[in-house]
């Protein structure tokens, strides 16, 4: 038994984690064993709080993005123009669009890429200029999209034949020896902050982590429909900084129902208290 080395040490083991140690991986409980042997206080008892703390790994963080409720009209045009160009070329990959026209350019049977407005009238727009679409029935689409549409432009509206979301790109789906967590025990252990979307590094396997905003919620809801929703918009919170990039091997979403999606070789996780994903096989435990 695995825990014969802490008993040893005369450190008591809360009853309810004894059978997690046993079960643990031989490297991390060895890490386990070598950060109780260096502490310069040894814990009386050992609870599943310190077992994070001491086990975690540290983890590479890429970049984070905090919303801001006040944004000038400078950094709003460029936070729009970067995440436009992000997505634009997305779409563009896709052999249907690879002929677009800016929209200043418009004229008969073309097509566009643009980002959609809804208001009045629900128009497309571009940084060359703007034209109202009339889009298929049952086409659903929100403001701050960026789609790629094929139509007939006449009289200065486009009325649409078919629309393209810009999607993630196909990736060989990664495999590692270790677990990512979050609020669970595992070899990497994330956390999450309230209204903060982070993209980090865990040994070489790319992760985003995200909190299901209200907004989005009552446009997609918070089941499998809500990773449908990203994956085909490759979007996910509140413009301008909502861009998927880069592509993540795993998408974490808290507050989201218990699910998971495997699209293209990223893997997008639902869940609601606690998560973890064993990238050998990417299978997901949740509660």
């Amino acid at each position: 038994m695995q825990i014969k080395k802490i008993i040893e040490m005369g450190i008591l083991i809360e009853p309810v984690l004894a059978k997690e140690l046993n079960q643990m991986p031989e490297q991390q409980f060895n890490t386990l064993v070598t950060k109780l042997v260096e502490l310069d206080a040894k814990p009386m008892i050992l609870d599943e709080q310190l077992v994070n703390i001491l086990t975690a790994v540290p983890l590479k963080i890429i970049k984070q993005v905090q919303p801001r409720k006040e944004i000038s009209m400078p950094e709003l045009a460029t936070a729009w123009n970067t995440r436009f160009s992000i997505l634009q070329k997305a779409l563009m990959r896709r052999p249907e669009l690879n002929k677009a026209v800016s929209i200043r350019s418009a004229n008969r049977m073309c097509t566009l890429i643009g980002a959609v407005n809804i208001g009045i009238k629900t128009t497309l727009e571009d940084p060359t200029g703007s034209i109202q679409v009339m889009l298929p029935e049952g086409v659903k689409v929100f403001s701050d999209d960026v789609v790629g549409v094929v139509g007939n432009v006449s009289s200065g509206v486009m009325k649409v034949e078919e629309v393209f979301f810009p999607d993630i790109p196909l990736q060989q789906a990664k495999h590692a020896e270790l677990t990512i967590g979050i609020e669970t025990q595992a070899d990497f252990i994330l956390q999450i902050k309230s209204g903060e979307t982070t993209w980090a590094d865990c040994k070489g396997i790319s992760v985003m982590l995200s909190k299901l905003d209200e907004e989005t919620k009552v446009k997609f809801g918070s089941g499998e429909s809500l990773a449908n929703e990203i994956i085909k918009r490759r979007t996910f919170g509140q413009a301008p900084f909502d861009a998927i990039e880069p592509i993540p091997d795993v998408l974490f979403i808290e507050g989201a129902d218990n699910f998971t999606v495997n699209h293209k070789g990223t893997t997008i996780v639902g869940f609601k208290k606690s998560v973890c994903v064993n990238m050998r096989d990417r299978s997901v435990e949740s509660e």
